[in-house]
This record gives structure tokens, sequence and C-alpha cells, in this order.
């Protein structure tokens, strides 16, 4: 089963799709892709609001969406929770994880270095919650950038690596994604997709893309991981 389990498909919810219409589109190109389950992952901003207006707001655009979505995908809900030192404070953090599991997508500063008080702020989210983060995009982070070791420091604590398809697919970003892939922490594919022009449905072609340049053991880790993951069980061999 083909999992994308980072979009910006509900209607009206973010910066991804601004209408049902759009949504439909979104959906129909993912089933071009081969996806059979969608996890949608709003935007969570925990500047603005809290979670549980952040939460009524998702699930009616989820319902919304639901009565008109093709029957044939899987879903499941979660948020792209923006990092903030104070997210271990938040008592409702664990309703924004993927569905009922205990997994949690997590962006990060894209030009803020990452410090000692940013590792233990996500250690307190894994350590009092037991969520599992799972690092949104990490191609994006300038920290990311000039040292990808610093992913180790994730793995240690359990998190998964997540990067976007389009990383795998463009030729610019070829080389930043060979240095993330040698770290040996990557292990999800996702697409981050948000309208169908400019960032749009792509997990096909990233994993034909990862396949090319790097190997299909790797392309297979990044699909059962995704898999085990919406499917909240536990890990067993893919080989």
């Amino acid at each position: 089963m083909l999992v994308d389990l980072h979009t910006h498909i509900l209607p009206g919810v973010d910066d991804g799709a601004e209408t049902i219409e759009q949504s439909l589109a979104l959906l129909e190109a993912e089933r071009q892709n081969g996806v059979e389950a969608v996890v949608f992952t709003p935007h969570f901003l925990p500047q603005n609001e809290t979670p549980e207006r952040f939460l009524k707001r998702r699930d009616e655009a989820f319902q919304f969406l639901l009565s008109r979505a093709p029957t044939d995908l899987k879903y499941l809900c979660g948020a792209e929770v923006l990092y903030s030192q104070y997210l271990a404070n938040l008592e409702d953090l664990p309703k924004l994880c993927i569905g009922d599991t205990d997994y949690l997508l997590l962006e990060l500063p894209y030009q803020a270095p990452f410090t000692d008080k940013l590792f233990s702020a996500i250690w307190r989210i894994v350590d009092e919650y037991a969520i599992t983060p799972i690092i949104a995009h990490v191609e994006r982070y300038a920290a990311v950038q000039k040292d990808p070791e610093l992913l180790l420091q994730f793995k240690e604590m359990g998190c998964h690596i997540q990067v976007n398809a389009s990383t795998m697919i463009r030729r610019e970003m070829r080389q930043i994604a060979k240095r993330i892939v040698r770290t040996g922490t990557v292990d999800l594919l996702a697409s981050d997709c948000h309208d169908t022009e400019f960032r749009a449905p792509n997990l096909k072609a990233g994993f034909e893309a990862a396949q090319k340049h790097f190997d299909t053991h790797f392309v297979h880790l990044m699909q059962y991981t995704a898999q085990t993951i919406f499917e909240d069980r536990e890990w067993e061999s893919w080989n």
C-alpha cells in the first residue's frame, strides 16, 4: 500500500487547497500516482490558535471533504505542527498525531540553528507523551543543509526523518538529497502537496528518482515505514 503521509489537501484549512474542488483534484492526482492512503496534515501554528480550535476547523473540513472524496482511498487526519519550545506544555498535543497513532509530523525552524534547547524540547515530547516525531522535509532546513549529520541526533531520540519527493526529482536538489541520504537516517518520502500545479502530488516520480539515484532497498524502506505508521502496527521484516 502506497501512503502519502504529508499533504495539504483539506479545503480551506491552511495554505493548501482552498476549495473542495481543488481538494478533489488533488485526491485524483494522488490516485494517478498510485497512492492508496492519504494523511491530511494541515499546518498547526501554536502561536496562532489552540489545538481545540485547530482540531475543530480540521475535522469540519475533513467531514465536508469525506462526503465527496473517492471511496477507494483510505484516509487519516493529522497535522504539521510547527516547532515551539513550549509544545510539551500543550495537554492536547497527542490529539495532533496521525489518526490514533503516536506519530506527530513536526516542522522545525527553517533558518535558525538546531540548538540544545531545541533537541531538549523535542525530547520532552518523546519522553513525556510517548510521541514519535516525524521530522518534516528535513532538506529545507539551513542547519541540515550545513550539517546533515545533525539528523543522527533526531534518530537517536527515535524520530523518523521525512524528505519531500521533489527533493529526489529536482536536479538542483539532488546534491543535498545525496548528502542527507548518506547519513542513513531518511526513512520516509512524502509529497507535501499543496496544489495540482506547483506543489502537486508526485510520489510516483519521487520513488522512481530515489530508485534511480539510490537503490531499491531504500525505496522499499520508505514505503514500508509509511505503511506501518498509517496502519499503526509493529515493525516486521519487510525484505
